[in-house]
């Protein structure tokens, strides 16, 4: 599962921060972030902690600034304020991570029962403490700067901006082609969380660097900014299912993709990523007309479970009670409208439910599994499920590349594409021709 998350240049911390400066909205630069869980738990435990109005325990590890200006008895107070307007917290997912001063900002898009709101929470990566805490209302996403298109004079391939999906809902799109025919054409379908077009994460930015590399091998590549980063005030999180998160929009991608110009005369393919790929054949299902699926990085196992198995390899102490919590929710046994890192119950039951696994086998259509053998985040036991699922023959191919890790970077030089990723796309490409 992948858990990176985009990152914005501009956010409002406005209260209760340990700057001298706090009361002013601040420039957040577009840093990349230090993967450490335990940021995000101590951000994650302050949200629980009003969750449970156990405001005490929510104030227990603030920093002095934060212990004196905001202390239990006040935010009990503000707390009050915010619910009494909106109802109680329901749930909540990470739509951004940054850096600023010196600290890790962590962004939270809150479900309340009568709307919803921005949480902004601050940590201090040295001391872990929380330096900041500012709840905002959501403002309209603010239009990206128009990406500079290219043209086929400045070298192998072009591109152009697209929009694609119902009027009124429209997400942004970048399309990549070769300067001369095109044979193929895909699809990218990102991971989970709030993905844009480019899959960015700190300085990488693996589909772009992925799309320019196919278009300059003689594939049309289209992708695409997923609603949950494009648009998050209009997804509703008490009511969010896969196909609300992605399928519906990939779906709309595949099908833009059919009708472009670009593409006419090729045949096209998806290629999904982490969460992208395991639910790509019910996009291909769904949109009609796919010549083949290229799965990058799968889970095999339950995400749930998948979870808690990365927290565990990062040494993280809720690592047990996690698990314990994933197979409590696999079993049916937790509420519905519980949530479950960040997302209710009913959406992973949902997913679960949906049988993807079962589905790619039943699909008959040229399919590509690769795993990166440094992949820290899918192992290669979810690989062997998905070769006992699917079997293997000259339709159904499954590999390990050796060096890619989650990212589709070498894990020599993470901020580059694994060199043996996009030839081996560009061959199966042909092998299904």
């Amino acid at each position: 599962m992948n858990r990176g998350w985009s990152l914005v240049a501009v956010a409002s911390l406005s209260c209760a921060t340990s700057s001298s400066q706090s009361r002013r909205p601040v420039e957040l630069a577009s840093t990349p972030v230090r993967a450490d869980n335990s940021i995000g738990q101590r951000a994650e435990d302050v949200l629980k902690s009003l969750q449970a109005k156990d405001f005490a325990r929510a104030t227990a590890h603030f920093d002095a600034t934060m212990s004196s200006g905001l202390p239990p008895n006040k935010l009990e107070a503000t707390w009050g304020q915010l619910t009494a307007q909106l109802g109680s917290l329901q749930l909540w997912t990470l739509a951004e991570q940054l850096q600023h001063e010196g600290k890790e900002v962590r962004v939270y898009l809150l479900q309340f029962e009568r709307g919803q709101l921005k949480g902004i929470i601050a940590v201090d990566p040295g001391s872990l403490l929380v330096a900041g805490l500012h709840f905002a209302p959501l403002r309209a996403t603010a239009p990206e700067p128009r990406r500079e298109q290219r043209t086929c004079s400045d070298g192998a391939f072009r591109s152009e901006e697209l929009s694609i999906g119902p009027s009124g809902r429209e997400l942004g799109a970048t399309l990549t082609a070769p300067c001369g025919d095109a044979r193929a054409s895909a699809v990218l379908v990102a991971g989970s969380g709030p993905q844009d077009r480019d899959e960015t994460i700190g300085s990488r930015k693996p589909f772009q660097a992925l799309a320019e590399a196919l278009s300059s091998a003689g594939t049309v590549v289209l992708r695409f900014d997923k609603r949950t980063h494009a648009h998050p005030g209009q997804v509703d999180l008490a009511h969010l299912t896969v196909d609300k998160e992605v399928i519906d929009d990939a779906v709309s991608a595949v099908q833009a993709l059919h009708v472009h110009p670009s593409a006419q005369g090729s045949r096209l393919f998806i290629v999904g990523h982490s969460l992208g790929a395991v639910v790509a054949p019910e996009i291909a299902e769904r949109a009609g007309g796919v010549a083949g699926l290229v799965l990058i990085a799968p889970p095999g196992r339950p995400l749930p479970l998948l979870v808690a198995s990365q927290l565990r390899a990062l040494g993280s102490p809720d690592a047990d009670e996690v698990e314990r919590q994933a197979r409590l929710l696999l079993a049916g046994a937790l509420h519905p409208n519980a949530s479950f890192f960040g997302a209710p119950v009913f959406y992973w039951v949902d997913l679960e439910e949906r049988r993807e696994l079962a589905r790619a086998a039943r699909l008959d259509l040229p399919m590509l599994v690769l795993r990166g053998s440094a992949d820290a985040q899918v192992a290669d036991e979810d690989l062997q499920i998905w070769r006992r699922q699917l079997g293997e023959s000259r339709r159904k191919q499954i590999e390990t590349l050796p060096g890619m890790d989650h990212l589709l970077g070498n894990a020599d030089n993470s901020a580059s594409l694994a060199p043996g990723l996009p030839a081996r796309l560009v061959r199966f490409f042909a092998e299904a021709l």
